[in-house]
């Protein structure tokens, strides 16, 4: 019996150079882009990373990796290694300064803050009634409008970059554990809330 020209003893042959192995390069690639751009999913689930690491490494029987698939299994641990150096050099010193003030680390610590190259100038801040280091006189009505917004932008911003797209899965901000699983979008809830609340309260006493 033949099989798009092939006999049966050259048939696996064919499957597994012209489907099998490309199919498990491109597999490995997928994970490297996971690993590269989303570790904060291995961060959230240790039995993930165990296993991630324990395939890559060729731990699983049954599985055989030839030289390509070893270079991509080396390259991908390799990432895994840099993302957790940097990861504890980002946990060492928060949990320094919480220890120094008596309090605990949280579960997830924060992204640490990209840098963001303005292409132009910064706006000249916008006075109103209040003035440059009258901080006393600072309030809803005697700061200017525009100033206002664009400080409230800036404070949401950062709050906002700081949001992993995992939080954002499966309603986790609204679960038991939300705390652990989206503490940054919690913070920019908290947030608006908190300017909402402020908002009103200082129209209600004008």
């Amino acid at each position: 019996m033949e099989w798009l020209g092939c006999s049966d003893s050259y048939l696996p042959h064919l499957i597994t150079t012209s489907f099998q192995k490309p199919i498990q390069l491109k597999v490995l690639r997928i994970l490297n882009t996971w690993v590269t751009n989303h570790f904060y999913d291995f961060e959230m689930d240790g039995a993930l990373l165990e296993g991630m690491t324990a395939f890559l490494s060729g731990g699983r029987a049954g599985v055989k990796l030839t030289t390509a698939h070893k270079k991509w299994c080396s390259k991908i641990l390799d990432a895994i290694k840099r993302k957790q150096r940097h990861q504890q050099a980002e946990i060492a010193p928060t949990e320094a300064g919480d220890t120094a003030n008596g309090t605990k680390p949280t579960a997830i610590s924060s992204p640490p803050p990209s840098s963001t190259s303005l292409t132009c100038p910064a706006p000249e801040v916008v006075w109103h009634y209040a003035k440059e280091g009258d901080v006393a006189s600072y309030d809803l009505l005697t700061l200017h409008p525009l100033e206002i917004g664009r400080q409230i932008t800036l404070l949401q911003f950062a709050l906002y970059k700081a949001i992993r797209p995992i939080e954002l899965v499966d309603t986790a901000w609204m679960k038991k554990d939300k705390m652990v699983k989206s503490p940054q979008l919690l913070k920019m809830i908290d947030h608006s809330n908190m300017v909402g609340d402020w908002d009103g309260m200082r129209k209600f006493q004008n």
